[in-house]
């Protein structure tokens, strides 16, 4: 499924890291070594956004961690953001160009104060869930690395990332407080039972012809119709006459950082 229908040149890096398991710390001999040359582009990276690598061999993930400039001591919450088909590369970059949560976030960073963790899916082909590890890894690495609060992580993402945000928390429901997938897709009859006690809050546009609005739909019937009226939030918003980008509206619907702020994991 393809995802943004066009990206912003990369912005550049800070530099980058090969790690796994350990906090990562930029390093600009290993971006000097990136085909795509961004460590030379340090000057245009965007304030607050970090160019990090995870994994090994096919596991490998380019990442880029956006911390909100002026942050306290006090533990944060965190968005996982995965992008759709469009931003698919090792470059690191890409998945932070324009119609992306990070252009949200650079459109006005007050309304995002959020650590946002945004993994690059290398192999258009492969679903998010074939890079499971190390996108978990990356997170585990991120939330002990950046004082995450760990009732707070949210998890979102568009076309193969919407997807992805449906199985990669029903994969884990138990790391995040809350979904919001956008033009995504899956199986309703295997995603309804890991996601019975998820807030959802899931987005389409009605002339969506890339991946059709009732492979959102059909998802949410299912849900809504397994938890009856009195089970977790579930939301959704459709928009007539609009096609595959509904990444857009749903990044600027006003509520949605707060709606994910006000929900909390129960630790166990």
């Amino acid at each position: 499924m393809k995802g943004m229908t066009s990206t912003a040149a990369a912005v550049g890096a800070i530099g980058v890291v090969l790690v796994l398991g350990a906090c990562a710390v930029p390093s600009r001999e290993a971006g000097e070594m990136d085909a795509a040359g961004t460590a030379n582009m340090a000057d245009r990276t965007p304030p607050g956004f970090e160019l990090r690598r995870m994994g090994e061999g096919e596991q490998a993930l380019a990442y880029v961690v956006y911390t909100p400039e002026g942050r306290g001591d006090e533990a944060m919450p965190a968005i996982l953001f995965l992008h759709g088909a469009g931003e698919c590369g090792s470059d690191g970059w890409r998945q932070v160009g324009h119609s992306s949560i990070a252009q949200a976030i650079m459109d006005d960073p007050k309304r995002w104060p959020f650590v946002v963790i945004m993994p690059q899916k290398p192999v258009l082909k492969k679903e998010w869930e074939t890079y499971d590890a190390t996108v978990m890894k990356i997170l585990d690495d991120t939330v002990a690395c950046e004082n995450i609060d760990k009732s707070r992580v949210y998890l979102t993402g568009l076309s193969q990332g919407g997807h992805g945000t449906w199985v990669i928390g029903a994969t884990h429901p138990e790391r995040f407080a809350a979904i919001a997938p956008i033009c995504g897709y899956g199986d309703p009859d295997m995603l309804a039972g890991p996601l019975a006690s998820m807030p959802v809050w899931a987005f389409h546009g009605l002339a969506d012809k890339v991946v059709p609005p009732d492979r959102t739909t059909s998802i949410t019937k299912v849900l809504r119709d397994r938890r009856g009226k009195d089970g977790a939030e579930l939301k959704e918003s459709l928009y007539p006459g609009v096609g595959h980008n509904s990444w857009d509206n749903a990044f600027a619907e006003k509520e949605l950082p707060g709606w994910l702020l006000k929900h909390v994991k129960a630790e166990k």
